[in-house]
């Protein structure tokens, strides 16, 4: 399995998909743009940020269900869908917008990988989670 060097996280809905990526070096993620829910788009955005195979993409289940983590898995990309209690958010956070959540999914899994890196993880039950933080 190659190195990850670009994290994608995506705010998948009906009628659009808004993308966020962090980038490995980089402290904080950047907002790409918000498309309509079209694959041939995205694959193209994906392909314009290099090769696939470093690239891992995430978002949140929701009602739109697996059929974007199916089409991009069989397009070589990686992809994971999260349970949206799994991102951390500030105490006290009352604002949510697509481009907010996607911007914290993509922290999120730079900077879960930057943990497992460094070996931080704690233990528990044999299950491995990163060190708490907020988005």
């Amino acid at each position: 399995m190659s190195t990850i060097h670009k994290y994608v996280g995506l705010d998948v809905h009906k009628d659009t998909i808004s993308i966020a990526v962090a980038e490995e070096g980089r402290t904080e993620p950047r907002f790409l743009k918000a498309i309509p829910s079209c694959t041939t788009k995205l694959l193209r955005i994906l392909k314009q940020l290099g090769p696939l195979d470093k690239i891992l993409c995430a978002y949140e289940a929701g009602p739109t269900g697996y059929w974007l983590q199916r089409f991009l898995t069989s397009k070589g990309i990686r992809c994971q869908v999260i349970a949206p209690s799994e991102v951390p958010t500030k105490p006290g956070r009352h604002v949510k917008t697509d481009r907010i959540d996607a911007l914290a999914i993509a922290k999120f899994f730079a900077l879960r990988r930057s943990y497992a890196d460094r070996g931080s993880y704690r233990r528990n039950g044999g299950n491995a989670r990163p060190e708490p933080y907020a988005v």
